[in-house]
């Protein structure tokens, strides 16, 4: 098969020569000195274009700050420790995000020197970047304690399980995450036809209104659009926000 050939062919490389490959979820991983580091080759066929389609995930996990989460996940234990501490897709590192190899090999080498040269600067960056928890603090929670950014609207719920005697005998997780529908904290104010901006609840006037729409797509977070194309996003203190 021709994943397994990749698979292969990318072991034999320098910069693999120290990562296993496991293969129930098709990772790289190299056991680092408090954790490890995850290269995921989620893969599929695409019968369409008779392609091997291959999609690439990062990851780092930190074992002192999974090991802690374990008491409150609702995922049970080995999918946890299967599982990195945070994880970066195609979309996060501005990449390509799918590469696709003909199952005939027609341009088999050429196909597979880009993913491995985009593979290595993928991996380089977000190893690099995210090399220790003070990185990961300064990276990603101390921008959410600041207001920069905000945690995505979403959870997990549970199915509740009963027998057949209607006697509650435990709660399912869910396998993904549900989204959460939040309440938007501040008001859209319209001060000339088609023009609006952001308002506290308490009506204090937070932006001018110099959008032609204001959309709530979180809590506390607003999609503030100049025109049809073009917008930004703002906190409740009408900071823009990545």
């Amino acid at each position: 098969m021709i994943f397994d050939k990749i698979i292969k062919d990318l072991l034999n490389l320098n910069f693999f020569s120290e990562y296993k490959f496991r293969k129930r979820d098709s990772s790289f991983l190299l056991k680092t000195k408090g954790g490890k580091q995850f290269i995921e080759m989620d893969h599929w066929i695409d019968e369409a274009t008779s392609s091997l389609v291959i999609y690439h995930i990062y990851g780092v996990r930190f074992d002192i700050l999974s090991k802690w989460f374990e008491k409150f996940s609702m995922k049970n234990l080995q999918d946890q420790r299967d599982r990195a501490s945070t994880a970066f897709s195609w979309d996060m590192l501005s990449m390509q995000y799918k590469f696709y190899f003909n199952l005939n090999g027609e341009k088999y080498a050429t196909d597979f020197n880009e993913l491995q040269a985009k593979v290595q600067k993928c991996a380089e960056y977000v190893f690099s970047e995210y090399s220790s928890l003070d990185k990961l603090y300064n990276k990603t929670i101390l921008p959410i304690l600041n207001g920069e950014v905000y945690l995505p609207d979403v959870g997990y719920t549970t199915a509740k399980n009963y027998d057949d005697e209607g006697n509650l005998t435990g709660e399912t997780a869910e396998a993904e995450p549900t989204p959460y529908q939040k309440t938007a904290n501040c008001k859209k104010y319209e001060a000339e036809l088609g023009w609006y901006g952001l308002m506290s609840p308490s009506r204090k006037v937070i932006t001018p209104p110099r959008y032609c729409d204001n959309t709530a797509i979180g809590y506390d977070l607003y999609l503030c659009k100049t025109d049809d194309i073009r917008g930004e996003v703002l906190n409740g203190k009408g900071v823009r926000v990545r």
